[in-house]
């Protein structure tokens, strides 16, 4: 407890070489309040996320900037030491630069460091951006050829049907014009019948005509020769 009351002591002092620390994009000085702890230092000070930001990605993004030892780290580490007794972001950032000693404690040296830092994020970025483009690509390639592959396949299948529905014509056709030559037969097999039985009627008349004449002349002929 002396240690944070030294430390809101000293946030009052006046000290030309304490920076102006930038305020952030994200929240107001006044609701600033601890975020995630970083898995590699818990005791890494974060201000809060925007409701937009992923959480898993940021998590990640905060490993790849915050990952390395740097002067501006030990100030986030003391800010978050100090947030129960000191609300205020800004504040708190002036109140861990002055309790920061050796050659460390320079407004440039700060500024460089999160340089650095920026350097690193601006980093992973531009790995992420390949990456993810290559892997786009990649993805975009593969559906592209199954894609391609089922358009074929519906074309293939779609010309088959076609050349099916052209052979079922061709089917109809023929039988259409069986049944017109079935028709023509079954008439020419009628007509045979009937041709047929009046010859056969015609012979039957002669015949009996003929025959009777016969048996006729026969009774004659028994008459003479009784």
């Amino acid at each position: 407890m002396k240690f944070l009351s030294a430390l809101k002591d000293a946030v009052f002092e006046t000290d030309a070489n304490v920076p102006a620390s930038p305020q952030s994009t994200t929240v107001t000085p006044a609701a600033a309040s601890p975020g995630p702890a970083s898995p590699s230092n818990p005791q890494t000070y974060f201000p809060p996320s925007t409701p937009e930001a992923d959480p898993a990605m940021l998590e990640m993004l905060r490993k790849v900037a915050y990952g390395r030892a740097s002067s501006f780290k030990s100030i986030l580490e003391n800010m978050s030491k100090m947030e129960s007794v000191i609300p205020d972001e800004s504040t708190r950032a002036k109140a861990a630069f002055a309790t920061m000693g050796g050659d460390t404690r320079t407004p440039q040296n700060v500024l460089q460091a999160i340089d650095v830092h920026i350097q690193d994020l601006d980093g992973e970025q531009i790995k992420f951006s390949n990456t993810s483009a290559a892997r786009k690509t990649e993805s975009l390639n593969a559906i592209a050829t199954k894609l391609s592959g089922t358009e074929n396949s519906i074309q293939r299948l779609l010309s088959e049907l076609e050349a099916l529905e052209q052979t079922k014509a061709q089917k109809l056709d023929q039988i259409n014009q069986l049944n017109t030559n079935l028709a023509s037969m079954q008439n020419d097999k009628a007509q045979i019948d009937f041709e047929f039985d009046k010859v056969a009627s015609n012979f039957m008349v002669a015949f009996n005509v003929v025959k009777n004449e016969l048996l006729s002349r026969k009774a004659i002929f028994q008459n003479i020769f009784k």
